[in-house]
Parts: structure tokens; sequence; C-alpha cells
């Protein structure tokens, strides 16, 4: 149990909703025709594993999700760019692919430093 799991687990309590903790990747019985709405967290694998054994589309954040963020929650700067325009402008900062996992997240000290 990670904290930002613990979290998630007192955030559902205090809005009245039931938890569950799914172990493993398969979903008990007694959870798969459930006639109440569904949150699913967890890393987008086991999500979709998940929403698909219980019959159910997962909604997905557009791809600039992160930059509607007020900076104040993030404590960092976001910005949404080309992997073109990150290799020309990037001097030293961490970068992640907002679509999929194209390439390492890492701090990379200047654009050339990406991978091909």
């Amino acid at each position: 149990m990670t904290d930002d799991s613990k979290a998630v687990w007192k955030t559902c309590l205090d809005r009245g909703w039931s938890p569950e903790r799914v172990q493993g990747w398969r979903v008990p019985d007694h959870l798969v025709s459930v006639e109440r709405p569904v949150v699913i967290y967890g890393e987008p694998l086991f999500a979709e594993a998940v929403a698909d054994q219980m019959g159910l589309v997962l909604l997905e954040p557009s791809i600039d999700w992160l930059t509607t963020v007020l900076r104040a929650f993030l404590h960092r700067d976001i910005e949404l760019m080309t992997l073109g325009e990150v290799r020309e402008r990037l001097t030293e900062a961490f970068v992640n692919p907002a679509d999929g996992k194209i390439f390492e997240p890492k701090a990379y000290a200047c654009g050339a430093d990406l991978p091909t």
C-alpha cells in the first residue's frame, strides 16, 4: 500500500464511497455486476484489465489535462509541446511523454539528449 493509495482510500471514505481493494488482476465476482458508479484507481494496464472484466469503458482525460491544473497544486511549471519543440528548446528539464511511454521520463540536460 503506497501513500497515494492510502490517500485515495481515505478520500473515498470521506466521500461516503465503498472502496474495494482488488488483489491481483481478477475482479471478485461480487464486484463484476455492481449497479452503482465505479471508480478505478491504478496503473493504466491494470485499470484497463479491471474495466474490461466489469464491462466498463475507461474515461481518459485530454492529453493536455495537466497543463490545466493550477500551479499551486503542482508546485512546478508544466508545458505541453511537441517532441520537436522539446528538442529545440529544452535546457535542463524533466521530460515526461504525455501520450504513451515512448521514452523514459527523466531529467534531460538538453533536447539533443532525448532518445531518437
